[in-house]
């Protein structure tokens, strides 16, 4: 036994099935990444708040800066990762075999995405005021 595979030997295995999740997942979460900063810049929201009629902007009106729209976009982004793919993420840093910190990653994901994303009775969430955003109809 030669203990948990970490995520430099996962890069030099024959494991070709476990390293090609692991890419895919990167790469959508990249995709995931640059849309989410794309749709924000072009259109003030995602496709949801497209879809409902609002839009995000800083708290005097005015459109979002680049740092509101990254920073916005990266603590979602690591957020909905935690939640959608702890498994992958955590085997390629913890190694094959880690499957209790996959499930404390999941819980984690999921009560951050509570936390972030609640409105306690406003329309903007948490994350959302932390960073001087507000949504309003467009």
């Amino acid at each position: 036994f030669s203990g948990p595979r970490g995520a430099w030997d996962s890069l030099t295995t024959d494991d070709t099935t476990y390293d090609a999740y692991v890419y895919v997942m990167s790469w959508l979460a990249l995709g995931v990444f640059v849309l989410s900063i794309v749709m924000h810049r072009q259109f003030s929201g995602s496709i949801g708040k497209i879809i409902m009629g609002t839009k995000t902007v800083q708290a005097g009106g005015t459109p979002m800066t680049w740092r509101q729209i990254i920073l916005r976009s990266a603590a979602l982004g690591l957020i909905g990762l935690m939640i959608l793919a702890p498994g992958p993420l955590i085997a390629f840093v913890f190694g094959k075999g880690s499957e209790i910190y996959s499930f404390a990653a999941l819980w984690l994901g999921g009560l951050l995405l509570v936390f972030t994303t609640a409105t306690l009775g406003h329309r903007t969430s948490l994350l959302e005021r932390a960073i001087g955003l507000q949504t309003v109809r467009r």
